[in-house]
């Protein structure tokens, strides 16, 4: 028989050695086990996409037909792409090249899955993180938009996967908090503002933040400075110079990538602004 106190060191042990590969385990990552309703989706490889695939180590495919996902936390739904695959696979390659290998390990990502008529819990979307599997559906027809907005969501819903990683997508962020005005509060969530018209369009109306949608939710609000940091460099620039706010959050938000992933440093931000946009500047 187990000595009592032998058996309580030991009891003790092990519960700190998990919650240290939990929390400080760069190589852990956050995620919840899918329910026993989870089901492979029926795929094939985007040869378009293989060398991308084999940077990054992901499977890049596409959905073979109509599909029904639940992952124990929420539904997702869609349909084999028909066309406009190839146009699009390279647009999404040149925004996604950006990234170094390390900040998409880190963000737990595993599979990218190409389809359309995307929706999640029923409401219509461009792209769905799934932070239970590590998939990232991407409707290659999105939910309409120019360009540049096509671009943004591809950086603005793989930030919330890094911000999965990072805090479990918290809304209790003191640091981000205090960048805003004393009082302010964040609404519901992007959920319910999604199909309010020119939400997501860049405008001044909001000092503090990029457009109304970035009011929602806190997750929004950084996911809306990082995407366009990257897709908008000049307009952020501008912006920054009339409104401290906004330069507070960009500054803020380069020093939590920086820390998080060491290769999101000046590099990144400059190899980001070298990619050719035809609207860049544009709001949307």
């Amino acid at each position: 028989m187990v000595p009592r106190s032998k058996l309580i060191f030991w009891i003790a042990f092990f519960v700190v050695a998990f919650l240290g590969c939990t929390h400080s385990d760069p190589t852990s990552y956050r995620y919840f086990k899918p329910s026993s309703q989870h089901r492979l989706l029926d795929v094939t490889p985007c040869s378009t996409l293989a060398d991308l695939a084999r940077t990054y180590g992901l499977d890049i495919v596409l959905a073979s037909q109509q599909f029904e996902v639940d992952n124990g936390k929420w539904i997702v739904q869609g349909s084999a792409p028909h066309t406009g695959t190839k146009a699009y696979a390279q647009l999404f390659a040149a925004e996604f090249s950006v990234y170094p290998p390390n900040l998409v390990r880190r963000a737990y990502l595993r599979r990218i899955i190409f389809c359309q008529d995307l929706y999640c819990e029923g409401l219509r979307r461009g792209i769905v993180p799934d932070f239970i599997s590590g998939d990232l559906y991407v409707d290659i027809l999105g939910r309409g938009g120019g360009e540049l907005y096509k671009r943004s969501i591809i950086h603005h819903e793989f930030f919330h996967m890094i911000n999965y990683q990072a805090d479990g997508l918290s809304d209790r962020d003191d640091r981000w908090s205090s960048l805003n005005t004393r009082g302010f509060k964040y609404g519901r969530g992007g959920w319910s503002v999604q199909d309010v018209p020119g939400t997501s369009i860049l405008s001044d109306d909001y000092p503090g933040f990029l457009n109304h949608f970035s009011m929602s939710a806190m997750v929004e609000d950084k996911a809306e400075i990082f995407s366009h940091m990257i897709v908008d460099s000049a307009y952020m620039k501008e912006r920054i110079a009339r409104d401290p706010i906004v330069g507070a959050k960009v500054q803020r938000m380069k020093e939590f990538l920086e820390h998080y992933c060491k290769e999101v440093d000046e590099s990144f931000w400059l190899r980001a602004q070298d990619v050719k946009r035809a609207d860049q500047g544009s709001t949307h």
